[in-house]
């Protein structure tokens, strides 16, 4: 436990030895009374083994003393050395700190996951203290993990410093030396960061569809960021089939995470898309087609909003009132889809092709239980299935009876009823689909 203090003060060690010695009294005076920890003495380790957990984050990272000698021992050793000695003294000082930011992250992340199972089994109050621990923690985290990029930027700022030439040759995320390929690479990458309309806007790796100032048309693009620094090291135009990054090697990883997505781009707004109000489509300068926006709902301010169906992709879309897109967001919840206005439409006969189960499954998504929605056939004898309050199973015969459909009920009777339960869901119900609908209305009114 103390191996983490390796480099902390010893005042930080002291307080730890204390605790722990304070937990083992505790436990061997219980052991010695023979009788098992009462609620105060497993309150009071609780709040100790917090304390120590606590100190051991403190000192992850290194303390501002440690940091700045770090700092001063780096500016000595490099003064005087040539390229290849700076890239094997950046090396080390690049696995340093890549080594500190997974220790922070995993002890950080290991309290977190703690609190937040803790505060899933919570309500209030207590709650709410939970979730602001929870809070606290993830910023000094964050903290931590900039301490260590900033003295790594301090590194580069001394090498520049000192010996400005040496940076031309040396990668700034490792310290190894460029070859002349990654040189060219690297500058192509700067060329292609100025060609996408809302690259800037982008934060996480991954494959986006954006507008192309050079070709006034949309681009498939996959993207690649270093975590440490939010930086762009990867650009692959899978439309365009162009590649650039800042090493080779970044460059062909940007590439093979574009062929692995298999297509799936996630829209990137650009300032060259407007919604074309006779259309009803969102369209480019050149009056290529983006997509088609749907369920359009106009504000007293002109502004609408709707839905935008984009590569197969629903979006939440906000359109100015003179026609320039001011949000664009993925629909991608099942909160998202429960809010979108739909209406209902029954069509009742014995060979409908779509089965309400998926339907409302994808509409109430959660609240399925074990065959929530029914099953329209029992498989085999045996067959097991939990039931619910209020359901019906039916025989054999009736399900052959309801299948055939030689069910005598008047559905148009009750397509208001159901309307009114299910309104805004688009969904297709066949005979005994109905006759489930009608039987709980039937049942709830005696």
């Amino acid at each position: 436990m103390l191996e983490i203090l390796s480099t902390s003060s010893d005042k930080q060690i002291n307080e730890i030895t204390t605790l722990q010695g304070e937990i083992l009294a505790i436990k061997q005076n219980a052991v010695n009374e023979g009788r098992a920890l009462n609620e105060q003495e497993i309150a009071d380790i609780e709040s100790k083994n917090a304390r120590i957990s606590q100190i051991e984050l403190e000192a992850l990272g290194g303390t501002q003393e440690e940091i700045e000698y770090a700092k001063n021992e780096f500016n000595a050793r490099i003064e005087t050395m040539d390229a290849e000695s700076a890239s094997k003294l950046l090396q080390e000082k690049a696995k340093i700190r890549e080594d500190e930011i997974v220790q922070i992250k995993a002890a950080y992340d290991t309290q977190i996951d703690l609190l937040k199972s803790k505060a899933e089994e919570c309500t209030g109050a207590e709650k709410e203290e939970l979730e602001k621990q929870i809070q606290n923690l993830e910023e000094d985290k964050q903290k931590k993990i900039d301490s260590q990029n900033d003295l790594w930027d301090e590194y580069l700022n001394i090498v520049k410093e000192k010996n400005p030439e040496i940076l031309d040759v040396i990668n700034k995320y490792n310290g190894e030396i460029l070859t002349q390929e990654d040189v060219q690479s690297r500058k192509f990458l700067e060329q292609l960061q100025g060609r996408y309309d809302g690259l800037d806007t982008i934060t996480e790796s991954g494959c986006y569809r954006m507008y192309n100032k050079v070709t006034g048309t949309m681009s498939d693009v996959a993207v690649s960021i270093d975590e440490s620094t939010g930086e762009i090291i990867g650009i692959y135009d899978a439309t365009n089939n162009e590649v650039a990054g800042y090493t080779t090697d970044m460059a062909e990883a940007t590439k093979k995470m574009a062929d692995s997505e298999e297509g799936s781009y996630e829209q990137i707004i650009s300032a060259q898309m407007r919604f074309d109000e006779e259309s009803g489509n969102i369209v480019l300068a050149n009056g290529e087609v983006v997509g088609s926006m749907d369920e359009v709902t106009k504000a007293t301010d002109g502004t609408r909003t709707g839905i935008v169906k984009i590569n197969g992709t629903p979006y939440n879309i906000k359109v100015n009132k003179d026609g320039t897109i001011s949000a664009l967001n993925a629909v991608n919840t099942a909160a998202d889809n429960a809010a979108r206005a739909r209406k209902i439409t029954f069509s009742v006969g014995v060979n409908i092709g779509s089965s309400v189960n998926s339907a409302l499954q994808n509409v109430k998504a959660g609240l399925a239980g074990s065959y929530f929605n029914g099953l329209d056939n029992v498989p085999y004898d045996g067959f097991r299935a939990v039931l619910h309050k209020g359901e019906r199973v039916l025989t054999a015969e009736e399900n052959k009876s309801y299948s055939s459909g030689r069910d005598l009920t008047d559905y148009g009777a009750i397509k208001k009823i159901v309307r009114s339960e299910l309104s805004n869901i688009v969904i297709e119900l066949n005979d005994r689909e109905m006759g489930r609908a009608y039987s709980r209305y039937a049942a709830e009114r005696g």
